[in-house]
């Protein structure tokens, strides 16, 4: 079993970079796989390990104790050990504007943390931290400290992944082009540049996690039956719009999808103790 818990950033300015931190802990080894999210998935692995599955070798590959995955539309498979503890931290895209990150973006890969600066003063700060409260502050102080000494000011990237972050409806292409003064080429060109997909993926994996949450939260607070037709609320045409996008994002229908979510997170599926990908 992997149990999520929701850790609130103690500095706001944190919000600024990204999305969530949770902590992981799991109490089995187990195989999982993920959902693309519109988000640069990072970790600080506080104790066990985990494994990435690569296509290209066949096999399971370690990772290392902190890094950080690229923005994808496709899932991973994960293998788990039984005594996994670590911090995920979900990223805004509007960290590849980061310029230590300019030339990884476009490489579909995930990273060491330190291929782009020490950690030893995190595994330092770490070290002295007796409870988990106080081992997520280390985690937020550090990294908010390496981006905030080479954060880019009112980036063009910013201003379009935060409109799109903030609206309530998902806005058009052309109509978001146009709020930023651009061609509607010349947005999914800069959008593929920097972000390695183009902005109609990246809009439709927003509006399937903003859904997907709206959904998990209802279930888990009130009953299945009162999160019904929540999808369109947020830009689904209608019930079926949204499996398809289920089906095709998680390869399940939305009711086994949401039976197999571990609590409130809606970017992971459990698959059990044994299982080799396809």
């Amino acid at each position: 079993m992997i149990d999520f818990r929701q850790i609130g950033f103690q500095n706001p300015a944190m919000q600024r970079y990204a999305a969530s931190m949770f902590v992981c802990k799991a109490t089995q080894g187990e195989t999982a796989r993920s959902i693309p999210n519109g988000r640069l998935d990072s970790w600080v692995i506080l104790q066990g390990s985990f494994e990435i599955f690569a296509p290209a070798y066949g096999a399971y590959l370690p990772v290392a104790a902190a890094g950080i995955m690229p923005l994808s539309s496709k899932p991973l498979m994960f293998r788990i050990t039984s005594d996994l503890c670590c911090f995920n931290i979900k990223f805004f895209p509007t960290l590849l504007n980061w310029p230590p990150f300019f030339n990884w973006s476009s490489q579909n890969h995930n990273v060491s943390f330190d291929a782009f600066f020490s950690l030893a003063p995190l595994w330092h700060s770490l070290g002295g931290a007796q409870h988990l409260h106080d081992k997520a502050a280390c985690v937020e102080s550090f990294l908010l400290g390496v981006l905030e000494q080479n954060k880019v000011e009112d980036s063009w990237l910013d201003a379009v992944l935060l409109d799109i972050e903030t609206s309530e409806e998902e806005p058009r292409l052309d109509h978001l082009a146009a709020r930023h003064f651009v061609s509607p080429k010349t947005l999914q060109r800069m959008f593929q540049q920097r972000l390695g997909m183009n902005p109609k993926t990246y809009l439709k994996l927003v509006r399937f996690q903003r859904a997907a949450s709206d959904i998990q939260l209802t279930r888990l607070t009130h009953s299945a039956a009162k999160s019904m037709g929540l999808s369109l609320r947020h830009g689904y045409f209608d019930q079926s719009h949204f499996t398809r996008d289920c089906k095709a994002l998680t390869g399940l229908n939305p009711r086994r999808l949401f039976d197999r979510l571990p609590g409130n997170v809606t970017d992971l599926v459990t698959q059990g103790v044994q299982h080799t990908p396809d």
